[in-house]
């Protein structure tokens, strides 16, 4: 099997787009940061996003879902409400 030459032009314009994709992944983050709360309780925002998941696969009802994050506990329930998954 050949191998294949780079040219440099190729090369350059490789680069390039390297250097659009890091900005673009950039200014993804930035934009996701905005909507994902500050949460000092990983395990606990992890717990809800799951529920959030499987609550959504299931089609689940909101009564469902919220006995769900009720089961999660009090911390659960606050940051729910916090980042508006259930009514306050």
């Amino acid at each position: 099997m050949a191998k294949k030459s780079i040219t440099g032009s190729a090369l350059s314009q490789g680069l390039e787009d390297v250097e659009k994709l890091k900005a673009e992944w950039a200014a993804k983050r930035t934009l996701i940061s905005e909507y994902v709360p500050a949460v000092t309780d990983k395990a606990t925002y992890d717990k809800l996003l799951k529920a959030v998941q499987e609550a959504a696969a299931k089609n689940e009802s909101i009564a469902a879902f919220q006995g769900r994050v009720q089961a999660l506990g009090s911390a659960a329930v606050a940051l729910a409400k916090t980042i508006g998954v259930i009514a306050a």
